[in-house]
């Protein structure tokens, strides 16, 4: 009897020591990712647009938050699970398929500095960030730079808008920013419209050219104009936008023009969240 309490009191022990053993191996494969690389995540919000960028120094960037608050849920499955900050978040416009999550975002996440144009800052939105203790980051306009990772130049360029300059459709004025690691470059377009696009090929040519990009206006047929598209050269062409949407995005006309340019397209209406990771040399679909 003696013989078997013991045997069972051992076998316990030694089932509770394999658990710990797990959790720890587990914990530390989570934590022992490759220190040289930059993970950029288009995250599936429905119909809207969300990309967190997660830089080797451990800076963060969030670009726009989806329209409510399924963005956490994303960032949950994206981020560390004790992970409770981000660094730097941009607004690329005020349009609330583009903003409506950050609220929920600021309940649980501490922001670093929020960036959103002045033009963009409603009674509503400045409420909750007073109330949330976030603060501003400096507005970013045409030629500024946010440095990500100063050790491994890992940047943002802004591209649009011009600084001073309004708009009556807030579309027009939605950030264009590039995001650039060494040799690889993701471009993020906002809701831009092909009249935009087109200053944007006639101001800077080949300058915006990059190997990934985030499809204008969740693919509609008003933005990823053929000239544009042939301008930035990207092998892959991320579309945005929410699963049997009542807005008909992505158009087929976009797509085709991806196809005709032997574009890969990848949606997150068809296969969620689409993540990318690079050493800035070679991209890896994650």
């Amino acid at each position: 009897m003696y013989i078997l309490l013991v045997f069972v009191a051992l076998r316990s022990v030694f089932i509770i020591l394999l658990i710990l053993v797990s959790v720890i191996l587990g914990v530390s494969i989570f934590l022992d990712r490759p220190s040289n690389l930059m993970r950029v995540s288009f995250l599936d919000v429905g119909q809207g647009d969300s990309i967190l960028v997660e830089v080797p120094n451990g800076n963060q960037l969030l670009v726009d938050a989806g329209v409510d608050s399924r963005v956490l849920h994303q960032l949950g499955k994206s981020m560390r699970w004790f992970d409770r900050s981000i660094d730097f978040a941009i607004a690329t416009h005020a349009d609330e398929d583009h903003i409506g999550g950050f609220p929920a975002i600021f309940e649980v996440y501490k922001i670093g500095k929020f960036v959103i144009q002045s033009t963009d800052r409603n009674d509503e939105l400045l409420k909750i960030l007073q109330e949330k203790e976030v603060l501003f980051g400096e507005e970013l306009y045409q030629g500024d730079r946010l440095i990500l990772d100063f050790d491994r130049e890992i940047f943002v360029d802004v591209f649009w808008p011009p600084k001073g300059e309004e708009f009556s459709n807030r579309n027009d004025g939605s950030y264009a920013l590039k995001i650039s690691y060494g040799e690889v470059e993701f471009f993020l377009t906002g809701d831009l419209p092909e009249s935009v696009e087109e200053k944007l090929v006639s101001l800077y040519g080949e300058k915006i050219s990059s190997d990934i990009l985030k499809a204008g206006h969740h693919g509609s047929k008003t933005s990823s104009s053929e000239i544009f598209l042939s301008t930035v050269k990207p092998k892959y062409g991320i579309i945005s936008a929410g699963k049997e949407n009542r807005y008909g995005h992505p158009s087929q006309e976009v797509l085709d023009r991806f196809s005709n340019l032997n574009i890969e397209i990848f949606r997150t209406d068809q296969e969620g969240s689409v993540v990318f990771e690079t050493d800035g040399f070679e991209i890896w679909k994650k």
